[in-house]
This record gives C-alpha cells, structure tokens and sequence, in this order.
C-alpha cells in the first residue's frame, strides 16, 4: 500500500469516542478502529529537578516540550528567593512551550527545617480540588492552621 491513497482509511484526526462509552474490556477493544490515530496516554510522570543548569526560560521550554510534567525544587540547597525565580521562570516557560498541559511544582524541603503545624482547636481540613492552599514558615501560625 506504500505511494497509494486509500480512501477507506479514515484521517489521522477522527477519533473514535463510542469505545469510551461501553461495559466490558472486550467490547471496548471490539470498538476500537485499528486506523484511527492512536491517543497516547502516559500513566506516569516525568519529574525533573530544577537548578542553575536549567535557569533560563529556553531550556525550561525544552524540557516542557520533552515531556517535563513536574518541576522539582530541591529546598536542600539555595535560597527561598533563588526558588521563587526558578519557580517564576518555570511559570514563564510553560506560557511559552507549545503543550497545554499544566507544570507541576514540588518543593521537596530540607528535613525538619519545614513541618506542618497544628491545627486550630483540633480541626480537620479537608483540601477541595481547584481550591488554593497558603503555605508559610512564620511560626505564628504553628498551631493556628485553619
């Protein structure tokens, strides 16, 4: 079939949205259409640790593009400041990569210097997704979480 055109495959961007949509692993694989353009999926995440290596925009958008999906701080070394402008430029990059998908961070801190607090009066808190969460070293707050 090399050089031909065959007019019964269909494009590249018809996706097949009736295999979402069924009750068993084997109806779903009797939907599939072998022609139709495969939709990746990966189940797991590329973390990459953010340094003076990497602190320019231009090779955080290359590693965006590469497939970075969290950017990792290592609170073990630097300052608070040197994260916060890694951390800006990790926002900038991701403005500028060509993916859609949002960039992770994670502060891995340097062992007990960073610990939770208390909660006030006892309390449970329950995180809801979409909601923003502050996070804050000033020992005021040690057991007056809320």
């Amino acid at each position: 079939m090399t050089g031909e055109s065959n007019k019964n495959i269909p494009s590249k961007s018809v996706i097949n949205y009736e295999s979402e949509f069924v009750d068993s692993t084997l109806a779903y694989n009797s939907s599939l259409d072998v022609f139709a353009e495969y939709m990746a999926y990966r189940g797991t995440s590329i973390i990459c640790t953010i340094g003076p290596a990497c602190a320019n925009v231009e090779t955080l958008v290359e590693m965006i593009d590469a497939g970075m999906d969290i950017a990792r701080f290592n609170f073990s070394h630097g300052t608070h400041d040197d994260h916060k402008r890694m951390m800006d430029l990790v926002r900038a990059a991701s403005k500028k990569s060509c993916t859609s998908r949002p960039i992770a961070l994670a502060l891995d801190t340097k062992g007990p210097e960073i610990r939770t607090g208390l909660n006030k009066d006892g309390a449970n808190i329950t995180l809801v997704k979409d909601e923003k969460i502050f996070l804050t070293t000033d020992d005021t707050y040690k057991e007056q979480s809320t």
